[in-house]
């Protein structure tokens, strides 16, 4: 598909107002079960790291999409939450290793809680097959936006 001058596109429009929609639903799903240990924001990084138990900053950052800045300053928190800790990398020093403790294991259980409601709020009017359409068509267009970042012309 190529752009066509004069059609409209709400696309971006509606990728925005789902995120900003979903950090504050999970945010308040959190909330409302006791939760403080985590936000929507610093489970990007928890996922990823339950996936694997130790990534390196870059590599958040690239499961994330997070800027590495960004990556810092959830790290930070999630560190004094004692839900990470950082530890040197045996084969390059100058490299963080960012390993998930037992707290942040622990604290999947909570996350699974609030993913199943907001599946269940933001899914309702789907069907199981409407689901997997839409999730293909999101990593359609994720592929191509990080595309973007391997492509020497940036187009």
């Amino acid at each position: 598909m190529k752009y066509k001058e004069n059609h409209e596109y709400n696309c971006n429009k509606y990728i925005t107002k789902i995120k900003q929609f979903n950090i504050r639903i999970f945010n308040h799903i959190l909330n409302e079960i006791g939760c403080t240990d985590f936000t929507c924001e610093q489970s990007y990084i928890l996922q990823a790291l339950w996936k694997q138990n130790e990534l390196t900053c870059i590599e958040i950052a690239n499961e994330t999409g997070l800027a590495p800045n960004t990556v810092t300053v959830l790290l930070n928190n999630l560190s004094k939450n004692g839900m990470i800790e950082r530890k040197s990398n045996p084969k390059d020093r100058r490299q963080v290793i960012v390993v998930i403790t037992e707290k942040g294991l622990k604290a999947k259980k909570d996350f699974d809680r609030v993913l199943s409601r907001i599946i269940n709020i933001g899914f309702k009017e789907f069907t199981d097959a409407e689901y997997e359409q839409f999730q293909k068509s999101l990593e359609k267009l994720c592929k191509s936006y990080e595309g973007f970042f391997n492509s020497p012309s940036k187009e």
